[in-house]
């Protein structure tokens, strides 16, 4: 399985891209089993920001009240960050008050083993229903269409292999 470095992994150039365009207190906010990670992304984004001169202070929000997969605008605020960078799994949910950047980690997905798998189970599908005795019907004779089409729906975590 191929494996991603840790500037990948969380988005440290993206990141300091983000900041670097016009904030200068962002509060980092990781959900709690990215809590370990939270002091090196820290000092990754400063030394990012200050190789190109930029000038950022990052306060993390850790064990927060509110829903970890939403942003905490109102910690943020108590800490006078002018915008948040959420870690982890995300909802989305439309912000009122900052500027959010939102970092899904990337784990590792061997992508030609997922798409040997695939092909090997479309071709095993394609062959249980031409062996049906009726031509796509099941055992008990329920109507059963050949397959076309394999929906593939990765997590965010993921969602950069795609």
């Amino acid at each position: 399985m191929p494996c991603i470095d840790f500037a990948t992994e969380w988005d440290i150039r993206g990141t300091a891209q983000f900041l670097c365009g016009s904030f200068h207190r962002a509060a980092l906010q990781f959900p709690d089993e990215h809590v370990p990670y939270c002091r090196l992304v820290a000092e990754a984004l400063k030394e990012q920001c200050t190789e190109v001169g930029h000038d950022v202070q990052v306060f993390v929000l850790a064990d927060t009240s509110y829903n970890s997969s939403g942003v905490d605008e109102v910690a943020a605020e108590h800490a006078d960050a002018d915008c948040v960078v959420h870690y982890g799994p995300a909802s989305l949910s439309a912000l009122s008050r900052l500027p959010a950047y939102f970092v899904f980690r990337q784990a590792p997905l061997d992508t030609l083993a997922v798409v040997r798998d695939l092909v090997q189970h479309a071709h095993q599908l394609t062959q249980e229903a031409a062996s049906s005795p009726t031509e796509g019907a099941s055992p008990k004779g329920e109507c059963r269409p050949r397959p076309c089409a394999i929906l593939v729906l990765l997590d965010q975590p993921y969602a950069h292999a795609a």
